[in-house]
């Protein structure tokens, strides 16, 4: 259905917050309509930066449909694509309602509650049959006031010279964003990414080298470690269970830190699933106690590659600029050490140890003199 000029009949402009409970279906029922679809979960890759594929986009897109919810107006980028489109001759932008109140909208811009939009409350087939009906016939409906004579109107006349009016500044500043603003290079975005990936897989094989050479460690098999683990759990003793995590970045300590910054259920994790590795590389080292007394470290080193993703970038002023990345595999390195030795109190404990990325990370650049530099990780 896109005409000559554009490639996509529809830009998705949305938080990322709400793919699961809205986006990935609207999406999926506009295509299956015969819609070609730009969004971004689908369009965003490894090695394109997030403005120029955003950029593209929405000029390649006839019409925004705009998902509003409360996630959307409380992120800077969603209102950045809607502020460009609303830039571009035409200004068509379809809003859809999401678990959020005419009220609620009017509060962050009366201009879109006193024109258009459709709700979802009435179903998700309503609304998808409604769009599908207003792009395919390539305009929309002027002559109703409200939602309840037609679910898509454009600005009525008086509406729209207000409208234009507020709206200029921000077309102007959409315009901007967009086209001229100074922001980091893509070149310098994904080079710091994959510069911080690749030191820090480096800076952990390079420690695990060394304290296989100096404790005599050598490669084994689950079922080693598995042998293990049954016997230092077979114990009857008391038992202590330490938890660290550490980026690079940040370090974190007990299993209430650790669990939520590794965004992993700890309790989960065992020899008998690998860790949640898949093919990892495996490492033991034994002291070789006498029974009952045991004092061995074993290390699960995940073997498949990193890989990320961009979901988000914003201007905090003219100096600093932040990237979310988004991360796959990214827990490197689990080392766990198990100790019972024969000491009055008895007791045996476990320790483990694990060293990788958050699941998500804020990359942060400031300018320095006329220069965009990479500052770090938070």
């Amino acid at each position: 259905m896109a005409s000559k000029e554009y490639e996509y009949d529809v830009f998705i402009s949305h938080a990322v917050e709400d793919k699961a409970d809205i986006a990935n279906e609207l999406v999926a029922r506009l295509k299956e309509a015969g819609l070609k679809v730009w969004y971004s979960s689908e369009r965003l890759r490894v090695g394109y930066g997030v403005d120029e594929t955003i950029k593209e986009g929405l000029n390649k897109s006839r019409y925004g449909i705009a998902v509003l919810t409360h996630n959307y107006f409380k992120k800077n980028w969603p209102k950045k694509e809607l502020y460009a489109l609303w830039s571009r001759p035409g200004a068509r932008v379809l809003p859809v309602w999401h678990n959020i109140s005419e009220e609620e909208i009017r509060e962050h811009d009366p201009i879109l509650v006193d024109n258009y939009g459709l709700d979802t409350k009435k179903g998700l087939d309503y609304v998808v049959e409604q769009l599908v009906h207003s792009i395919k016939e390539g305009q929309v409906n002027s002559s109703a006031k409200n939602e309840k004579d037609h679910p898509l109107q454009t600005f009525n006349k008086p509406l729209a010279v207000i409208g234009v009016v507020l709206l200029l500044p921000l077309a102007v500043w959409a315009s901007w964003y967009f086209l001229v603003r100074d922001v980091p290079s893509n070149v310098l975005v994904q080079s710091s990414i994959n510069k911080r990936i690749t030191a820090f897989q480096q800076e952990i094989m390079s420690k695990h080298e060394t304290e296989m050479a100096r404790e005599e460690g050598i490669p084994a098999s689950d079922q080693q470690v598995k042998s293990y683990y049954e016997r230092y759990m077979s114990l009857d003793s008391y038992y202590r269970n330490q938890y660290h995590f550490n980026t690079g970045y940040a370090e974190f300590n007990f299993k209430k830190n650790v669990e939520p910054a590794m965004g992993i259920d700890l309790d989960v994790l065992s020899p008998y699933n690998n860790y949640e590795f898949e093919l990892p590389d495996i490492y033991v080292i034994d002291k070789k106690r006498d029974p009952p007394a045991m004092e061995m470290t074993y290390v699960f080193i995940n073997s498949q590659p990193v890989a990320y993703e961009i979901i988000g970038a914003e201007s905090i002023d003219d100096e600093r600029y932040q990237v979310e990345v988004k991360y796959e595999n990214h827990i490197r390195y689990l080392s766990v050490k198990l100790t019972h030795l024969n000491t009055s109190n008895g007791m045996k404990r476990k320790q483990t140890s694990c060293q990788g990325f958050l699941p998500k990370e804020t990359y942060q650049f400031e300018k320095e003199e006329n220069d965009w530099v990479f500052v770090g990780v938070k």
